[in-house]
């Protein structure tokens, strides 16, 4: 077993820093995101993204989700699906953040990820953590309008399976899972998108005025589609395409109703997956699994 530790990361960027700059075949410049201030669509560059007019997105903001994203990138791999992976990847290019924005270079080179640097969208209703700081930059996902689709999850999930169905859901702009409490509200760590420019223009005029009842994206976005309970059925997706771990560790019994489970999402009860002390049921069973596939990555990256 290859454990997911540290020295391992370390090891994986002495070989990023040793192979020269431009030869890794792939392009970490397509766009930038539209700022806050510019509201301008953005428009990918990569072959892959224009043939497929869909892709699966994802967010970095740091460093600490990186494991997150090493283990995402082998889950799709393993799925067989055949739409591309894009990273928006926040991190700044500075010098503290050498090392992140290297290894981010090595996994996009070995899982062909197309790598869009990305401005932060700055918090306006809570800075307490860098989290909360970084969350708002998730819309940015609205802008990528040279997709016609899009789907969207956090980088502490466990995909189970093949979710390219999801691709399938014809929303008329949003789509996500029930967050459970209150079920009035959605989830937006698996979301479907359809982006648009105006719709994105529109977000970002409303940053300041729109409640977030979580002070994060989440619940800004809650705020935007307002009707998301009550309006066009197309927006909710079944909860098995983004069930809680917490889901898990208060009711053993219940996952029987969101069979077949497709992605299961560790936020709740339970800490992210690479971090050592989880706790709770589901480290007997959906940790062990995310583990597995976090060493069959780092076998791929290292090979």
């Amino acid at each position: 077993m290859v454990t997911p530790s540290a020295s391992l990361l370390l090891l994986l960027l002495l070989l990023v820093t040793l192979t020269p700059q431009g030869s890794h075949g792939y392009s970490t410049k397509m766009c930038e995101v539209p700022s806050p201030l510019t509201a301008t669509s953005c428009q990918l560059s990569d072959a892959m993204v224009r043939k497929s007019k869909e892709a699966f997105v994802v967010l970095l903001a740091s460093g600490d989700y990186l494991k997150g994203l090493v283990a995402t990138a082998q889950m799709l791999h393993e799925s067989g699906t055949f739409r591309p992976l894009v990273v928006l990847n926040a991190v700044p290019a500075t010098e503290d953040n050498k090392e992140t924005n290297n290894l981010v270079r090595a996994v996009a080179h070995k899982f062909n990820l197309v790598v869009v640097p990305t401005e932060p969208i700055g918090n306006p209703k809570d800075n307490s953590t860098l989290l909360k700081q970084l969350s708002y930059t998730k819309l940015a996902i609205f802008g990528l309008d040279t997709l016609d689709k899009l789907v969207f999850f956090d980088l502490d999930l466990l995909v189970l399976d093949n979710i390219d169905e999801l691709f399938d859901v014809e929303t008329p702009d949003v789509a996500a899972t029930s967050d459970g409490f209150p079920p009035s509200v959605f989830n937006s760590g698996v979301m479907v998108v359809r982006p648009d420019r105006r719709m994105y223009g529109d977000m970002l005029s409303r940053l300041n005025n729109l409640v977030s009842y979580d002070g994060g994206d989440q619940g800004f976005l809650n705020s935007y589609f307002g009707d998301w309970a009550t309006g066009d059925p197309r927006r909710r997706l079944h909860s098995r395409y983004n069930t809680k771990a917490s889901f898990w560790c208060y009711n053993k019994w219940g996952l029987e109703a969101v069979k077949p489970l497709k992605i299961l999402h560790f936020c709740g009860c339970t800490m992210k997956p690479w971090q050592p002390d989880n706790y709770g049921f589901d480290k007997k069973v959906f940790h062990a699994e995310w583990t597995k596939v976090f060493d069959r990555a780092m076998k791929r990256l290292l090979s």
